[in-house]
């Protein structure tokens, strides 16, 4: 008996080799391995070698800016599970992605994001945080907010030494406004 040949997008006839590829050009990882590969690996008993690590961490830092707001929190995550620092270079291509995606940002995006910052000492800078926060109090404003999101972001806010200031969300007729002490 022999295989039944693949029936995938390249083996339909989207590229015709089943090779990774961004944009159609061949070579290139997508986005979704690099984050999935990552926490993969942060999920396993032994850690990959620093090489491997470093590879994975300069392919990503190169192509964040493609990453949707899941992507960049998986990659993070995985980092973070890790214990593997990726450099300055791929924490701004992060942060700056994240901007550019705010608005795709859900509770569970915004909350592991967060903690992978705080985990490896990588604070996020404060307007990052602050945006974050107020995306996700303007899409919890009916109660939906999982209560782990919350306090996971609270948590990763205190460990970063990143004070939720003043968030507002706008709900049509209802405003909410937290106020944190500090």
């Amino acid at each position: 008996l022999e295989p039944a040949p693949r029936q995938g997008a390249a083996a339909a006839g989207r590229g015709g080799t089943g090779s990774a590829s961004v944009g159609g050009r061949r070579g290139e990882v997508r986005p979704k391995a690099i984050s999935n590969t990552l926490c993969a690996f942060g999920q396993l008993p032994h850690r990959p070698d620093d090489a491997t690590l470093s590879s994975l961490g300069d392919g990503a830092a190169r192509n964040l800016d493609g990453f949707r707001a899941q992507e960049v929190s998986n990659t993070l995550l995985g980092v973070s599970n890790l214990e593997h620092d990726p450099g300055a270079a791929f924490w701004d291509a992060a942060m700056r992605t994240t901007m550019e995606n705010l608005r795709s940002f859900e509770g569970q995006e915004t909350s592991n994001l967060l903690w992978a910052c705080a985990r490896l000492g990588r604070p996020a800078p404060q307007e990052v945080v602050d945006a974050l926060l107020e995306q996700s109090a303007a899409q919890n404003l009916g109660g939906m907010a999982s209560v782990l999101n919350l306090s996971q972001c609270l948590w990763a806010c205190a460990k970063m030494d990143r004070p939720p200031g003043g968030v507002r969300a706008r709900g049509g007729a209802r405003d909410s406004q937290v106020r944190v002490a500090h």
